[in-house]
């Protein structure tokens, strides 16, 4: 009898430590499986530039207030204003265009201009551009130069004597993410209204242009000491900035919208020069 007690014990210890073990098995599987999920969530991880994937659908009626043809600006609650009329600012289908163009035929300068004022007066950068760009790298390149390109017309515009009748068009919070729309629209071969209903979730029109002014303290990086009551307000980013707790924030574009852009320190590209006229006369001309 004591020796059946005991091969009964020593079997019970034996189940119990094969259930102990597929316990651990078990917990260390989950705890693996959930860190996973938890570190692909939060990774920002850019869409893939090589992929031009399908666009998501939705019905573009149900989400944009559309105005009249004189329409310009749009707004969303999630994501701040828009500026139609700079959708396409600089073109970047034909930026895109020309990048391609020089992977297929050998390193070539590129020039991205934009005319304002009908015409009168206008912008252009130049760019040399690398034949060795890889397949997959070319619409990083491409939205590279465009980000350096955008940023540099916003900057031109600040100066004079253009600058003297639209001080506070440069850099206003609405411009550059508006370029960053009509790029991605051009990627996925969709209209930029379609970008604003079905990726940020709707939009509509406002007949009064984005704010111009903010009180120091509702600015980022900004001390309030010292400084005027109120200052401009200015997005030199192409996230989008919206009015929050603690004042006036850059937030991310949602996941599906996330481009990488390659800089100039790629070597794959660099800024040559830049030039701007007037009535049809160059101007200026500078250097790097």
């Amino acid at each position: 009898m004591r020796a059946m007690l005991q091969k009964r014990l020593l079997w019970s210890l034996d189940q119990l430590m094969i259930a102990y073990i597929a316990l651990l098995i078990l917990t260390l599987f989950m705890s693996t499986t959930a860190a996973i999920y938890f570190v692909r969530d939060r990774l920002t991880v850019p869409i893939p530039m090589a992929v031009e994937e399908d666009p998501i659908l939705c019905d573009v009626r149900e989400y944009v207030v559309s105005g009249s043809a004189q329409t310009q600006y749009y707004y969303s609650p999630n994501y701040g204003w828009f500026d139609s009329s700079h959708f396409f600012t600089g073109n970047p289908a034909r930026i895109i265009q020309d990048v391609r163009d020089v992977v297929a035929n050998g390193s070539s300068v590129i020039t991205v201009t934009q005319g304002v004022r009908d015409g009168i007066t206008g912008y252009s950068a130049h760019y040399l551009v690398s034949g060795e760009i890889p397949d997959e790298k070319i619409l990083g390149v491409a939205l590279g130069i465009y980000q350096d390109w955008s940023r540099r017309f916003e900057a031109w515009e600040a100066k004079p004597p253009h600058g003297l009748f639209g001080p506070f068009t440069s850099f206003a919070i609405e411009d550059l993410p508006s370029h960053y729309v009509g790029f991605f629209a051009t990627v996925h071969h969709v209209d930029p209204f379609y970008v604003l209903a079905c990726y940020l979730g709707g939009v509509e029109s406002v007949e009064n242009a984005p704010p111009r002014l903010a009180y120091p303290e509702n600015l980022p990086g900004s001390t309030a000491q010292g400084e005027l009551p109120v200052q401009h307000l200015v997005n030199k980013t192409f996230a989008p900035m919206v009015w929050g707790p603690g004042g006036w924030r850059n937030i991310p574009w949602p996941k599906n919208m996330r481009m990488e852009a390659i800089s100039t320190s790629s070597k794959l590209w660099r800024f040559e020069a830049e030039e701007t006229w007037y009535f049809g006369q160059q101007l200026t001309m500078e250097g790097p």
